[in-house]
C-alpha cells in the first residue's frame, strides 16, 4: 500500500510503499531529520490515518517502541512511538457527499440550456435584471463550484487545522444549489 507521511506542522511530505503505517513512518524517519519532539502523520491510500509521536525513549523502555529511526545501538535518537491516536477519518465523507451533489451535474446541461429562456420576458426593473443575471450565473457556475469544492476538500482533509474549510467544501455544492433555487424563486415572486 502507498502511504503519504509528513511531520505535522511541516510541508515536507514523502510517499512510501510499505506493508504497514509503522513501516512507512520508519522509512520516513530514515530519510528525514526528525525533530526532537513532534508528530508524524501517516495516511494510506485507503483513507487510513495513523499518528506517531517523535520522542527520545530511554534504554529499558524498548517494549513501548513501535518503530525506530536512526541508529538502533544508541536508543537515544529520535524514535517514533505509536501514540494510539486515530484521527477522525473525515476523508470518508468525500465520496458519498460529492456523489450526491454530483448527481446535479447530470441535470445541469438541461437547466443551463433553460437559462436562455429566462431572458425572453422584458425586464421590469433593475432588481428584475439583477435577479435574472444572478440566477443565470449561479446555474452556469455550478460545475466549476463543484470541482473547486472537491479539490479543496481533498486538499484540506489532511490538515487538522483546515477542518472548517473541509466542512465548508463539503456543503458548498448544496448551498450553491440552494442559492440558485432561492434566486429563481425570488424572480418568480417578483414576476407576479
Amino acid at each position: 500500500m502507498i502511504y503519504r507521511v509528513h511531520i505535522v506542522g511541516s510541508f515536507e511530505t514523502k510517499k512510501f510503499e510499505a506493508a504497514t503505517p509503522a513501516d512507512a513512518a520508519a522509512a520516513f524517519g530514515r530519510e528525514v531529520n526528525l525533530p526532537q519532539s513532534g508528530w508524524i502523520l501517516v495516511e494510506g491510500n485507503d483513507w487510513t490515518i495513523k499518528q506517531y509521536a517523535v520522542s527520545d525513549v530511554p534504554v529499558g523502555h524498548e517494549d513501548n517502541v513501535a518503530l525506530q529511526a536512526g541508529d538502533s545501538a544508541t536508543r537515544l535518537k529520535p524514535i517514533l512511538v505509536d501514540s494510539g491516536v486515530d484521527r477522525p477519518r473525515f476523508g470518508k465523507l468525500i465520496l458519498p457527499t460529492f456523489l450526491v451533489s454530483g448527481l446535479a451535474l447530470f441535470v445541469w446541461p438541461f437547466v443551463a440550456f433553460g437559462t436562455v429562456f429566462i431572458f425572453d420576458a422584458p425586464f421590469r426593473s433593475s432588481l428584475d435584471k439583477f435577479i435574472r443575471d444572478s440566477a443565470t450565473a449561479s446555474i452556469l457556475a455550478y460545475p466549476g463550484v463543484w470541482f473547486l469544492a472537491l479539490t479543496v476538500a481533498v486538499v484540506a482533509k489532511t490538515e487538522p487545522k483546515w477542518k472548517l474549510l473541509f466542512v465548508a467544501a463539503l456543503i458548498a455544492p448544496f448551498l450553491w444549489i440552494g442559492l440558485a433555487i432561492a434566486l429563481l424563486n425570488a424572480w418568480g415572486n417578483l414576476a407576479r
